[in-house]
C-alpha cells in the first residue's frame, strides 16, 4: 500500500477537519454518511482524523473525499482535487543539471495546491455558491490543465529526443545546448503523451493512472484461495478487467492489492465478507452460489458486504 507523504497527510487533515465540521453543522451522523456513500466507517473516521494507516492508495482516498463532500451538498470534485494523489515526478538531479526548462517543473500544479489550501480555510467559500470558491473553479481547471500539459510535454520531449519542441512551450538555453537525459531517469509512472492527446484528456484522469501503475500485482501463486465447504458465507470473484481489490473476512483484511484480468479468487467466512473494488465494473462477484454480476460501473469505487442470507 502506498503511504501518504507529509504534504498529502497535512492536506488530508485539513480536508477531514472541514468535512467533519460541515457534517456536525448539518446534524448528520458518521453512520448516515457511511450508508449514503457506501464507504466503511473506519475509512471515514480516518479521513476526518487524518489517519493514513488504514487508508488505501491516494487515488482512492481522493474518490472517498469526493463522495463524502457530495453527500454534504458540497462541491465534491473541487474539494477532492485539493488532495494531491502523487508526488512530483521530476527529481532534483535533473533540475540541477539544467536539462529541463522551468516550464517542465509544473509550477502551476503547486499554485493549484496553494489555492486549494487557502480555499479550505474559508468555510463560506465552500458552502456559499456565490462565494469565491465557486468563482475560482475556472481558475483551478486552467491551472490543472497547464500543469498536466507541462508534465506531459516533459515526458513527450524526453521520449522523442529527435523531434523539435513544441513552439508553444518555452525552453531554457541549457535545455537546448545539452542532449536530453535517457527516459529511464524519469519515474516509471510517466507515460509518453503527445500534445494532441494532452488537450483531449480530462484533468482528473492522469492523476488516477500513475497511482494504479505503482501498485504491485499479486504473484501468480496467489491466484486462488481455499474455501471451507461448510462455511455459511462463500464469495467467488472473477476479474473481467484490471482492478484494485480489498477483501475483509469477518472484519479482518485477507487480501489487498491489484488483480489482473482473468484472475479468479474465492473466500469463505463464518459471518460476513466485505469486498472493496477500485474498478467495480471489472470485478464480477458470485455470493453463496447465486448469480455472478459486476459490483458496479467501470471506474467506480464500490464496497459490498455479503452475509449468509446474501444471494447476489
Amino acid at each position: 500500500m502506498e503511504k501518504l507523504d507529509s504534504a498529502q497527510l497535512d492536506q488530508l487533515k485539513e480536508i477531514g477537519t472541514y468535512l467533519r465540521q460541515v457534517r456536525q453543522e448539518q446534524s448528520k451522523s458518521l453512520e448516515e454518511i457511511a450508508t449514503k456513500t457506501c464507504i466503511r466507517l473506519p475509512l471515514l473516521r480516518a479521513i476526518e482524523l487524518g489517519q493514513s494507516q488504514v487508508l488505501p492508495e491516494p487515488v482512492f482516498v481522493q474518490g472517498f473525499i469526493r463522495r463524502y463532500a457530495d453527500v454534504l451538498g458540497l462541491d465534491g470534485i473541487g474539494i477532492s482535487r485539493t488532495f494531491p494523489v502523487h508526488s512530483p515526478l521530476i527529481d532534483n538531479d535533473l533540475k540541477s543539471r539544467g536539462e529541463l526548462s522551468a516550464v517542465a517543473y509544473a509550477a502551476p500544479v503547486t499554485e493549484v495546491l496553494e489555492e486549494s489550501k487557502y480555499s479550505l480555510r474559508s468555510s463560506r467559500e465552500f458552502s456559499d455558491p456565490a462565494g469565491g470558491f465557486w468563482r475560482s473553479k475556472a481558475a483551478y481547471a486552467l491551472y490543472a490543465a497547464l500543469g498536466l500539459g507541462a508534465i506531459g510535454y516533459v515526458a513527450y520531449a524526453l521520449s522523442n529526443p529527435g523531434q523539435s519542441p513544441d513552439p508553444a512551450v518555452s525552453t531554457s538555453p541549457a535545455a537546448l545546448s545539452q542532449p536530453p537525459s535517457p527516459v529511464s531517469s524519469i519515474s516509471p509512472v510517466v507515460s509518453p503523451v503527445s500534445p494532441s492527446q494532452i488537450s483531449a484528456q480530462s484533468p482528473e484522469k492522469p492523476a488516477v493512472e500513475p497511482s494504479v501503475q505503482a501498485i504491485a500485482s499479486p504473484s501468480p501463486a496467489a491466484l486462488s484461495s481455499p474455501t471451507d465447504p461448510n462455511a455459511p458465507v462463500k464469495v467467488e470473484m472473477k476479474l473481467i478487467g484490471k482492478s484494485w481489490v480489498q477483501v475483509l473476512v469477518d472484519g479482518e483484511v485477507q487480501f489487498e492489492g491489484m488483480l489482473a484480468e482473468g484472475t479468479q479468487r474465492s473466500w469463505s467466512a463464518k459471518k460476513e465478507i466485505t469486498v472493496v473494488a477500485g474498478n467495480a465494473g471489472a470485478v464480477s462477484v458470485l455470493a453463496n452460489g447465486g448469480t455472478a454480476a459486476p459490483m458496479g460501473n467501470l471506474g467506480d469505487v464500490q464496497e459490498k458486504t455479503f452475509t449468509a442470507s446474501a444471494n447476489q
